[in-house]
This record gives structure tokens, C-alpha cells and sequence, in this order.
């Protein structure tokens, strides 16, 4: 006897979560990335509390990272309170989302379009497909596999009501569509698919004169989507890039062919595909005239396969708001942007390999086998892509190697090899990007700071230098400098550069701590004070604790320069017990000669090399 329809859903539902855990079983194996996830996540003053009442009031009515996304940061609180900021626990729950969204895209399509297993497959092309990689094993793209899932829920709720449901449908999609829209933005094309799919398969779109009503029925969500529109606008006016519209039309026309050929063979991705500063100008004229050429050809089918265009457009019209013509960021393109798109090319493709078992009934097996083959080697391309996000090393080497010019891999990848002590790789990746990009502000200071580490100092100092003439508030840039003067042994420019480097917020503890052992080490007695040194020590203990052997060594160079012997013996003893509970075994021996040198009276001096101008 034939499985009942509620049955046979269950275990499509059931087929599809253990697609996603086939593809995505390697995120628990994944770090936290210093690219968004410390700026979302683990940095974030307004995530890190975990859930609170305060936070999720300040989550609605104040910008973080260019973002206004409340939803998404209550999100990330409720992983901070159950899971700590670690990263196992927000990427399973990532990819527990998605295998929802998975779930959800079927039942929408199903309702939708009134089948079975043309919507199973459109939703486990969704489900497996390597373009969602980025999303899901991503912890800052949380706003990604959030919004969706609420966007594909307001899909099933709407089909509902299309097809003679309550009223209280349609006030549910206009519910579900707002949650998208405070989980991310880009559902603001959420009212155009709903007409799209008045066309088809809903097919109340009978008339030119159908368009009117219809549009009305859609003004409560054109009116959530024009308001989210102005308030991410009014967030992100600080990164929008302003190149010529001509050149942000020619990269959106190349973007759109892009993504249908990673759709369509999805090998070579990458997490950065930077920004075309010129494009061939055959290049663009070819993705123009092709994509003109698909989209005739799916008018032209329009009566007999409506699923073709309304898949096209579906796939062409939801892309907008990220394609470039508003231009955010440095990337030309990235896969997370696929991510509701691509279910509109999936769904054709489904309905494509559906006429061909109507059409020729002894071709089901094949066209089964055919699908089954392909939805196993995206399950392998899946884990192999999974397995490029482990750490800022793995993703970014990656996307050298499938990337040409990619100077924003080359500069990640050397902040991340300077992160690991490997600094003349760093030199090496760094040089590589200034090539590429010579006023790229953030290579140009990491490369400084590098050559300062490798003793280059003058050449290290002029590029921090040049990188803060382009951009004077660069993340880490004055500390750059000061800790470059300090190498150089040039203390006075040091002192001072520390001083500036208060005014950024992300490294004013530590210019605070650097400064504080200067002026308890420094060799010159004008520039030593150790009562001064205390106070920036006492500053920042305030806000933070100050339990690491490192801080606690500094407090006690401070002390001792104050002349407050006991303190000073008694912290360098913590510092010491500190680095023994770490295991650090060389800094607590280091420590223990202090302590002897403290208990004789005698402070730290820095000893210069006599290289000091």
C-alpha cells in the first residue's frame, strides 16, 4: 500500500536533515574566524553578555558593524548563554537552521506548486548544494540561514492562503516576512516573488488587469520592505563604496554569470571574490548579451514551461539587492548571496527533469539515477568546501588558489600567518597584496607591523605611516606605529603614537598596557613614570580583568617603578603562578628572575641596541 501523503512528507523531511548532516557533519571541527565572527560574535559587547533584557532592547534601537539585524544579534545571545563563546555549539546550530530551511523550502514548494517529489528535489538541490557553505558554516552569516528560514516559512503560510486559506495566513506571511526582514535585509524582494508566483503556479495572475488587486494585496509587505530599505541604508551609508555606476553595472552583469556557473558547476569558491576595478569590456558585453539571451528564451517558453521563467526571474530579481548596484563591501560576488536565489533555479531544473519522466516514462530511472549522482557529489563537494573554513590559514590559502589578483585573501591570509608568529610568510603574503592593491590601507599597515616584528623597522614605519594618510581611523593602525617607533627604539614618537592610539576603541587597552610598561622600562629617566604607568594599569583593570600573567607582569614592572617594592614582588609572584597554571614554563622562569631582581631592588630597564634617532 502506498505511503499516505502526511508519511511520505515526514520522510522527504527526514531525507533532507540527513542531507545536510552528510554535507555538514565537519562544522563542529570549525574555529571562530577573525573575519566577522569576532565583530558579530566573540567581540561583540552587545552578543558576548549573553541573552539579557538590556541587550535585546539595545539589539532593536542601535547599529552594530553597519548592521541593524535585532533578531539575528538575540540570535547569537541565546548561542552565548547556552553555549558560551565557543565555536562548536553556533555551528551546529547554523546547520540546524538550515536543514530546517531545507525542510521548509519543500513544504513550500510542495504547497505551492501542488507536488511531491518536483519540490523534494528543488529543495535537496537547495539543501546540499556548495554554494551554501558560506552561509552555514559561517557563525557571522547566522542573519544569512535566520532570514531565510523565516522568509521560507512566510512562502508555506502564503501558499496557504493563495489557495483559499483564513485570513489569518496572510497576516502570518506579513508577520513571518517582517522577522526575515530584522534577521537580514535582503528579503526586501520578498513582495516582487510573491507576484512572480501569482504567475505561477498560483496562476491568479489571469489578466493585465489582475496586476492592480494583486499588487495592493501585497502593500503591507512593500511597506516592511521599504522600511527596512531605508533603515539598512541609513546603517550602512559608512560602507557603501560609490564607484561609477557604470562600472557597478558591468561587475552585476558579470556577478549574475558567475553565480549561474557556480550553480551550474560549483568547483573554484571561494570566500572573497574581490571587486573588478576594471572589467574587460568583451567580458561584460558577453555576460550582458547571454544573459539577454536566457531570459528570451525563458519568455519564449513562458506558456508551455511557466516554471522556466518564473525559476529565471526568481533566481534574477532576488539577487538584486546584493548583485552590487548598491555596493557594500569589497566582494564583486559571494555565495551567501545565493542563498534564497538559487532555490529558483533549483526549482526549474526540478520541473525540467519532471516533464522528462512525463514525457518518457522508461526515463525515470535514469533521470532518478542522474539526480541521485548529483546530489551525492555535491554532498562530497560539500564536506570538501566545509573543510576550507577551519581556520583563517585554510580559507584563505583556498581562495588563492581558485582566485586570481585576490589581494584581500593575500592580506587576510598574511594577518592570519602573523597571528601564528610565521611573520616573513606574513611578509611575503602582505608584499603580495600591496602589488595588487598599493593603497589597500589595511594591507599596508599589517605589512608595517610585520617588517617592525622583523626588525624592518623604517620600512615598516613608513608603511603604517602611508596606510594612516589614507585612512587616519584604520582598525590597529596607531598602535602599529607605536609599537614600530618602540622597535625602532625611537621611545619619545612611541610614547606619543601610544597616546593617539587611546582615541581607537579597539586597541585602547593595549596601547594602555604598552605604554605602561614603557614608561616603567624606558632607560631615560625623563621619560619614565611609574605612578602614571600604575594609573593606565589601574585604568584598564577597571574595565576588563587583568588576570593574565602578561597584564600582571606589566602591573608589577609599574609598581616596582613607583617604588612600591611589596606590590610589585607580590604581583610578579601572580604573574609567575599564572603562566605555571597555563603551562607556560619559559615565561613563568622568565618571571621568577624578575622577582629576584625586585626583591633586590632593582626595576626592569629596557636595553637598546643604539639604533635609537
Amino acid at each position: 500500500m502506498p505511503a499516505r501523503p502526511p508519511v511520505r512528507r515526514a520522510a522527504i523531511a527526514a531525507g533532507l536533515c540527513l542531507l545536510v548532516v552528510a554535507g555538514y557533519s565537519g562544522v563542529t571541527q570549525l574555529e571562530l574566524l577573525n573575519y566577522d565572527d569576532d565583530e558579530y560574535f566573540t567581540l561583540n559587547p552587545l552578543v558576548n553578555g549573553g541573552l539579557r533584557a538590556s541587550a535585546v532592547l539595545q539589539a532593536f534601537t542601535t547599529f552594530h558593524a553597519g548592521n541593524w539585524h535585532p533578531l539575528t544579534w538575540i540570535s547569537h545571545m541565546v548561542d552565548v548563554s547556552l553555549f558560551g563563546l565557543t565555536p562548536e555549539g553556533p555551528h551546529v546550530v547554523n546547520a540546524a537552521i538550515h536543514a530546517l530551511n531545507a525542510v521548509l523550502a519543500f513544504l513550500a514548494l510542495a504547497e505551492l506548486t501542488g507536488t511531491t517529489w518536483r519540490a523534494a528535489l528543488a529543495a535537496a538541490l537547495f539543501a546540499i548544494h556548495p554554494l551554501r557553505v558560506e552561509s552555514v558554516a559561517w557563525i557571522a552569516e547566522r542573519k544569512d540561514v535566520l532570514s531565510m528560514g523565516f522568509a521560507l516559512a512566510a512562502l508555506w503560510v502564503w501558499a496557504a492562503w493563495a489557495r483559499g486559506g483564513r485570513r489569518a495566513s496572510y497576516w502570518g506571511t506579513v508577520a513571518l516576512c517582517g522577522a526575515s526582514l530584522l534577521a537580514k535585509p535582503t528579503a526586501v524582494t520578498f513582495p516582487f516573488l510573491l507576484l512572480l508566483l501569482d504567475f505561477w503556479p498560483l496562476r491568479r495572475w489571469h489578466s493585465a488587469r489582475a496586476l492592480g488587486p494583486l499588487a495592493r494585496e501585497k502593500a503591507p509587505f512593500f511597506a516592511l520592505a521599504l522600511a527596512s530599505s531605508v533603515v539598512t541604508l541609513f546603517a550602512q551609508q559608512a560602507l557603501v563604496r560609490r564607484p561609477s555606476l557604470a562600472l557597478r553595472l558591468e561587475n552585476a552583469d558579470i556577478a549574475y554569470v558567475d553565480y549561474l556557473r557556480r550553480f551550474l558547476v560549483p568547483v573554484d569558491l571561494a570566500a572573497m571574490y574581490p571587486f573588478r576595478s576594471a572589467p574587460e569590456t568583451r567580458v561584460w558585453v558577453a555576460c550582458a548579451l547571454l544573459l539577454l539571451a536566457v531570459t528570451a528564451f525563458a519568455l519564449a517558453q513562458a506558456r508551455r514551461r511557466p516554471w522556466l521563467i518564473v525559476g529565471w526571474l526568481w533566481f534574477v530579481g532576488t539577487l538584486v539587492p546584493t548583485i552590487g548596484i548598491v555596493r557594500v563591501g569589497v566582494q564583486a560576488s559571494a555565495d551567501r548571496y545565493t542563498y534564497l536565489p538559487s532555490l529558483g533555479l533549483s526549482l526549474a531544473l526540478a520541473f525540467a527533469a519532471g516533464e522528462a519522466v512525463a514525457r518518457a516514462p522508461r526515463a525515470r530511472v535514469a533521470v532518478g539515477a542522474v539526480a541521485a549522482a548529483v546530489l551525492l557529489s555535491f554532498v562530497a563537494l560539500t564536506r570538501v568546501q566545509v573543510a576550507t573554513w577551519h581556520d583563517m590559514v585554510s580559507l584563505f590559502s583556498h581562495a588563492l588558489e581558485v582566485t586570481r589578483s585576490n589581494w584581500y585573501a593575500h592580506t587576510e591570509l598574511g594577518i592570519a600567518q602573523a597571528g601564528q608568529g610565521e611573520y616573513e610568510a606574513a611578509r611575503d603574503s602582505l608584499e603580495a597584496a600591496v602589488r595588487i592593491q598599493p593603497a589597500y590601507p589595511r594591507a599596508l599597515a599589517n605589512l608595517g607591523s610585520v617588517q617592525a616584528e622583523l626588525g624592518e623597522t623604517e620600512a615598516g614605519i613608513a608603511n603604517l605611516e602611508h596606510a594612516l594618510a589614507i585612512q587616519p581611523d584604520i582598525t590597529g593602525g596607531r598602535l602599529g606605529l607605536a609599537v614600530a617607533f618602540e622597535h625602532a627604539e625611537r621611545l619619545a614618537e612611541a610614547e606619543a603614537a601610544y597616546r593617539r592610539a587611546f582615541d581607537d576603541p579597539t586597541t585602547a587597552s593595549e596601547a594602555r598596557l604598552r605604554l605602561a610598561r614603557l614608561l616603567s622600562v624606558a632607560p631615560d629617566p625623563a621619560l619614565r613614570d611609574g605612578a602614571q604607568a600604575v594609573a593606565l594599569c589601574e585604568e584598564v583593570c577597571r574595565a576588563t580583568p587583568c588576570d593574565s600573567p602578561e597584564v600582571l607582569d606589566i602591573r608589577a614592572m609599574a609598581l616596582m617603578e613607583a617604588g612600591r617594592q611589596d606590590e610589585a614582588v607580590a604581583t610578579a609572584r601572580q604573574a609567575a603562578a599564572a603562566a605555571r597554571a597555563r603551562g607556560d614554563a619559559q615565561l613563568a622562569l622568565k618571571l621568577g628572575a624578575r622577582i629576584v631582581s625586585y626583591q633586590s631592588g632593582q626595576p626592569l630597564r629596557l636595553r637598546l641596541s643604539g639604533r635609537a634617532r
